[in-house]
């Protein structure tokens, strides 16, 4: 039977989550979860973590439904079918993120119940072979689209369609930059460059660190402030790694690691600059995080940042894996008059314009809606 899409009944929407810990894809999971207006949104987890319980902390309707390890066919078999009576209760269906994809759109086409993935990631072009059926799956299922949070994601997709992500725009600006540095530990005049993000190497923390001794010269009263761990225990050895890299170049005193926190919007004021150093960004809800602080931002110029930041207007851009030019860039808001004041007035007013987290949910609803309705 058709489901009923008049515009005074609420879309039901099943969403597949395979992952158990925050990062920025979990964020807007939340936030969809959460703040939807216009849908009723159920979450099936495939694995138990602090995530999972965040959602229900926060109110969010969820159903754990474990899967376990996808080589197991027959366990992937039963954990499909479970969704797949799940899906048929739901107007549409939409697996967020890799792993979520192989179980999410097999449910939907048995429940026969439309159906479209979210992904944060930037797949290769090439080389990678576990990115083969990936890329083939939307289509051999049937799935409608891919929506990405990036346009430079989306272009990876035949059927990909971007969705710029968004943040709570007011958390990040209640913190006053005195109570920031406090948090940081910052000792009279220091000059705070820091990086927010989960450590690991695409991230790109290895290349603050091998730009702070040129920083250093141009401003000895710089120090690197570096916000973020390893959950889930991804790259597990990389934070040693970092530490190991500040000893190798003398500079372990002006280099200090905060590990995982959950008051970024209390520490983001207290920095003189923001860099995002990593490799390919799928989009960079840090570096909107910053901008919506007021900080200056030095970002490199892959992945989905270019789509955020505007070179030159609110903020400095660099080359993915340039040490060099990140510090080129960092040297230039700390020595160059009104430059830091400007990028961060214009960084600013564009995440205020155009990355609001409540634009995102109505993006993502109108898109659901469609879906469901056959569109």
């Amino acid at each position: 039977m058709e489901p009923d899409l008049t515009p005074s009944r609420r879309v039901r929407l099943l969403v597949v989550n395979p992952s158990p810990v925050r990062g920025g894809a979990e964020e807007l999971l939340l936030a969809l979860a959460t703040r939807a207006r216009t849908t009723d949104v159920e979450v099936a987890c495939l694995a138990g973590g602090p995530f999972v319980d965040e959602l229900e902390a926060a109110g969010a309707r969820v159903r754990r439904v474990r899967a376990g390890r996808l080589r197991n066919l027959a366990r992937w078999a039963r954990t499909v079918a479970r969704l797949a009576r799940l899906a048929r209760q739901a107007d549409a269906v939409l697996s967020w993120q890799v792993k979520g994809h192989y179980y999410g759109t097999p449910a939907a086409w048995l429940a026969r119940r439309p159906s479209a993935w979210w992904d944060h990631g930037i797949r290769p072009a090439r080389g990678e072979p576990r990115y083969l059926i990936d890329n083939r799956l939307p289509a051999l299922l049937r799935s409608r689209t891919v929506v990405c949070s990036s346009a430079a994601a989306a272009s990876r997709h035949r059927r990909g369609r971007a969705i710029l992500p968004g943040i709570d725009l007011a958390r990040y600006e209640r913190s006053g930059r005195a109570a920031a540095r406090t948090l940081l530990g910052a000792d009279g005049d220091e000059v705070l460059v820091g990086s927010v993000a989960r450590l690991q190497p695409w991230k790109g923390q290895h290349l603050l660190i091998e730009a702070m001794p040129a920083i250093l010269q141009a401003e000895p009263r710089a120090r690197l402030v570096v916000v973020g761990g390893t959950p889930g225990g991804f790259s597990a050895g990389y934070p040693a790694r970092l530490e190991r890299l500040a000893r190798e170049l003398g500079i372990e005193d002006r280099v200090r690691f905060f590990g995982q926190r959950d008051d970024v919007p209390a520490l983001l004021p207290g920095l003189d600059v923001f860099v995002a150093a990593s490799f390919a960004e799928p989009f960079g809800l840090t570096t909107v995080e910053a901008m919506a602080a007021g900080v200056p931002v030095v970002a490199t110029d892959a992945g989905g940042v270019p789509e955020i930041v505007v070179d030159e207007e609110s903020g400095l851009l660099a080359p993915a894996g340039d040490a060099a030019a990140i510090a080129r860039a960092v040297i230039r808001i700390l020595t160059e008059d009104g430059l830091g004041a400007r990028l961060a007035t214009a960084g600013r007013d564009r995440a205020r314009h155009d990355f609001d987290i409540s634009r995102y949910v109505r993006e993502t609803e109108a898109l659901v809606r469609a879906l469901a309705g056959g569109a």
